[in-house]
């Protein structure tokens, strides 16, 4: 567990949080990453921890799981999409569900470190919290695909972000600006655009990428990528649309 400082972890505990866990058959860590956010929970004042849980269309044991820590914690709510709809459509759910005013996503497969939320301060609608994966990937297509992430935000948009699909912490009032229009695992891409067009910048915050245990990747699946490649050319046009209203509204 990372080392905290005391000042900043007990400013931490006075933001008001919504913890979104967003899971698709991921029996083998769901149960982890719920025990994690719910010792989080405990640390504070419960009511300032609001724990939501995205079921996208799970078939295997995921919403057993899920409704065995329901049963012990009312306070977790659980949004479950009658099928599968994908990575982006999950984020939006819990984005839009989302009622606290500091906002963070995690995947259910138990590589992110809860314990490095205690180290987020609270922080003013002029910033947002975006982190980084210290040791992205040993694959080496899953590193191609990185790279190449980069590069097209980069070189179509001009932002540099080291991991943009990785954990990041919004303000609510932040993404009540946005429309959300990407449905792939493109909308981390749009709303990170978005914010840095508005003039709200990033803070990046290295994270471990802690090995999976069980199950497999779905950010790395054929389907996940050819609907992210067939989507960028639309993210092209939704930025340069979002850059000409706002321009207007000048």
């Amino acid at each position: 567990m990372p080392s905290v400082n005391i000042n900043v972890f007990s400013l931490t505990l006075m933001m008001r949080w919504t913890i979104v866990i967003f899971a698709f058959n991921e029996e083998g860590g769901i149960g982890k990453v719920i025990q994690k956010v719910v010792d989080f929970q405990a640390t504070a004042d419960e009511s300032s921890v609001e724990i939501l849980i995205i079921d996208d269309g799970s078939t295997d044991r995921t919403p057993n799981i899920i409704q065995e820590y329901v049963k012990k914690n009312p306070l977790i709510r659980v949004v479950s999409h009658p099928r599968n709809l994908g990575i982006g459509k999950a984020l939006q759910s819990g984005y839009r569900e989302a009622t606290n005013d500091y906002i963070v996503a995690l995947p259910a497969d138990n590589q992110f470190e809860v314990e490095l939320l205690a180290q987020i301060p609270a922080f003013p609608a002029s910033q947002f919290y975006s982190f980084y994966r210290s040791n992205p990937y040993s694959v080496w297509f899953r590193k191609l695909l990185h790279m190449f992430n980069r590069w097209f935000n980069y070189l179509l948009f001009g932002i540099r972000l080291r991991d943009v699909n990785w954990v990041k912490v919004y303000r609510k009032d932040q993404l009540q600006r946005i429309n959300f229009e990407m449905n792939s695992s493109l909308i981390e891409s749009e709303i990170c655009i978005k914010l840095m067009r508005m003039g709200i910048q990033p803070i990046e915050q290295v994270s471990p990428y802690l090995p999976r245990e069980s199950g497999k990747s779905k950010g790395g699946s054929f389907q996940t990528v050819s609907k992210a490649m067939v989507e960028m050319l639309g993210l092209y046009r939704v930025i340069k649309q979002f850059s000409a209203n706002s321009q207007a509204g000048k």
